[in-house]
Parts: C-alpha cells; sequence; structure tokens
C-alpha cells in the first residue's frame, strides 16, 4: 500500500455508477475524492462526495496496512450505504497496487450479506469497485467508481 498510498495522495475527480439491485440498469453520478494519510502515516484515508437524486452523499475510508503479513484493514462510513453503522473489512493486498476486502452487513430477517471492495490503482487513476455477496455466495455489482488524480 506504501506505492498506491504515494501514488494516490491528493484530489480525485470521476464518475461513481450504482447498481441498486442485480439486473436493473445504473445510476451515474459524479464523485470527488481526497486521498491523504493518517496516524502519523500509517494509515490511508479516503474522504469522497457525491450526490444522488439532488441529495448530498459523503463517505470515508480508513486503510490500515499490516506490511509483514500483507493483509490490510479498513473502516467505512457512507451517508448513503452504512447510513449511521460503520463497516469493519478485512483483506490483502493483491497483484499490482490493489487491495480485496471483505465486511459483512445484517439483512434481517435473513442471514447477514457480505460487502466486496476491490481498491486498485494505477497511473493516474484510482478505481474502487464493490460488491454485494449474497450468503450463498453470489456476487452482484454495486458500486463502479473510476477516478481521475487532478494533481498531476
Amino acid at each position: 500500500m506504501e506505492s498506491l498510498l504515494s501514488r494516490s495522495k491528493g484530489r480525485w475527480k470521476g464518475v461513481k455508477k450504482l447498481w441498486l439491485a442485480p439486473g436493473k440498469s445504473c445510476r451515474e453520478c459524479d464523485i470527488t475524492a481526497r486521498v491523504g494519510e493518517s496516524a502519523l502515516g500509517r494509515s490511508a484515508v479516503i474522504d469522497y462526495e457525491w450526490t444522488l437524486e439532488g441529495e448530498r452523499q459523503q463517505g470515508h475510508l480508513m486503510l490500515n496496512p499490516d506490511y509483514g503479513k500483507g493483509a490490510v484493514q479498513a473502516a467505512w462510513i457512507d451517508s448513503f450505504h452504512m447510513a449511521t453503522g460503520i463497516m469493519i473489512l478485512k483483506g490483502e493486498f493483491t497483484e499490482h497496487d490493489t487491495i480485496d476486502l471483505i465486511g459483512s452487513y445484517p439483512a434481517p430477517p435473513g442471514p447477514d450479506w457480505r460487502w466486496r471492495m476491490i481498491i486498485s490503482a494505477s497511473d493516474n487513476k484510482l478505481t474502487l469497485i464493490n460488491y454485494n455477496v449474497s450468503p450463498g455466495g453470489d456476487e452482484h455489482l454495486a458500486i463502479e467508481v473510476s477516478l481521475t488524480h487532478l494533481d498531476s
């Protein structure tokens, strides 16, 4: 994540695609983000804003790496997706500066669903792909964010 963080610091702008249900058409909106660091550089922080149907939304993702194990922990809040909750995700670094995380959320009256988040960076691009994962393990694309670096 050091190279991902060092390459990703700064301001970003792009498009967010949102699927509210499998098989439905996506909703598109503009999104802005700022990537920085916290905890004396030990954590990466992604703060972002977007608008859905005229309503402003905000989110915050904090990533904490364990370089020795190749592991990453994250905490995610988002005014639309998480409301007042905090999702804790755990995962790992994969090839080419990609982070693959998984968390879960309650879906009463049934069992919890999982949420998979994949973050990748290359050149001046930052991509976040999110999937809803059913209790049976089926993945459904939920969010695709494509950002371009404004500070380069």
